[in-house]
């Protein structure tokens, strides 16, 4: 079982490499689950959000994601669950 911060680190769309793409590793796992909490936090209507600093919504996004990586480390990547 990989830790969270090893699960994180993984490639979000991770490809076998050859002629198409050999050098664009693209984003972590932790990067694209933080850019979709972003979006989902960023389309939010309530004021709360409307008055917050940047860099309080970034932050707020890693949590997330760190959040759901943790939730996924300790189900052990199983589905049926």
């Amino acid at each position: 079982m990989s830790s969270a911060k090893e699960n994180g680190a993984e490639q979000a769309f991770a490809h076998s490499g050859g002629t198409d793409y050999p050098c664009q590793d693209g984003l972590t796992k932790r990067e694209y689950f933080a850019g979709l909490a972003m979006q989902g936090l960023c389309a939010n209507p309530s004021e709360d959000f409307a008055v917050c600093d940047f860099n309080d919504i970034a932050g707020l996004a890693i949590r997330y994601a760190d959040a759901l990586l943790d939730a996924l480390a300790e189900q052990g990547g199983r589905d049926d669950e």
